[in-house]
């Protein structure tokens, strides 16, 4: 299995992923205060093992699951814990108190880090799948939505209209690439307009859009003039308007 069809595998299965890890991570914290009990109690070192669920509870979850994952820890390792198994002699309050002080921190810090890391990696796959100049989805996320659809059994009728500004380059030299970006941000509005519904409008390269459209049950060249009409009109940008030659 590849490592896209991977991460497309986990995110349609996360609900019971995130289940099964957090029963796993109760049955780790279980066995932490199992192993810790009998090696002879809380004031041998084994009570560290404790920080590996703490960790991964974090990484896991964000910083809410590590904060609560902590104070579940603190409260395996806590009252019920004695310092010495042999003796019987148990913690003060302030003792596991302290520690579980601890493994909150923990927690918190390692869901900080991996909210931060998530984060992070969102914002670089919204950059991958859109055009940064005008907020539209670009030539990745037209792949990907063909993707899906191919996936999803996507019916015959499904037409890619190619919409291209054949005066893109004479627009750019006498414009400037500003005023070429806030016409193409129109683009989602007359495409509505024409074929009566909203549909993405994603930019393949500078002077190339493309949209996908089902025409089951439409005269598929009827759609293509109507998209053609509505690119006649002016596009008004700033304080003047702009006229786009377009080829579909």
């Amino acid at each position: 299995m590849e490592v896209k069809q991977q991460y497309q595998w986990h995110y349609r299965h996360w609900r019971l992923l995130y289940t099964l890890a957090a029963f796993l991570l109760v049955v780790l914290a279980i066995g932490v205060y199992l192993l810790v009990y009998m090696t002879g109690g809380i004031k041998f070192v084994y009570s560290h093992s404790m920080y590996v669920p703490i960790l991964l509870s974090g990484f896991l979850f964000g910083m809410t699951g590590g904060v609560l994952f902590g104070l579940f820890a603190g409260f395996v390792l806590g009252p019920f814990m004695p310092i010495n198994v042999v003796t019987g002699e148990m913690q003060e309050t302030v003792n596991w108190l302290y520690r579980t002080g601890f493994f909150v921190l923990v927690g918190f810090l390692s869901g900080m880090a991996s909210s931060m890391t998530r984060s992070y990696v969102e914002r670089l796959k919204m950059a991958a799948s859109q055009d940064l100049a005008t907020q539209l989805p670009n030539r990745n996320a037209l792949l990907e939505h063909i993707a899906r659809a191919d996936r999803g059994g996507s019916p015959e009728s499904l037409v890619l209209a190619d919409i291209y500004i054949e005066n893109e380059r004479e627009l750019n030299t006498s414009f400037g690439g500003a005023v070429v970006d806030q016409v193409i941000r129109q683009f989602p509005a007359r495409v509505a307009k024409a074929l009566q519904r909203e549909l993405p409008v994603f930019r393949i390269n500078s002077a190339e859009m493309g949209v996908l459209i089902d025409v089951a049950g439409q005269d598929r060249e009827e759609l293509l003039d109507a998209l053609v009409d509505v690119f006649r009109a002016p596009f008004p940008v700033y304080d003047f308007s702009i006229h786009i030659d377009v080829r579909i």
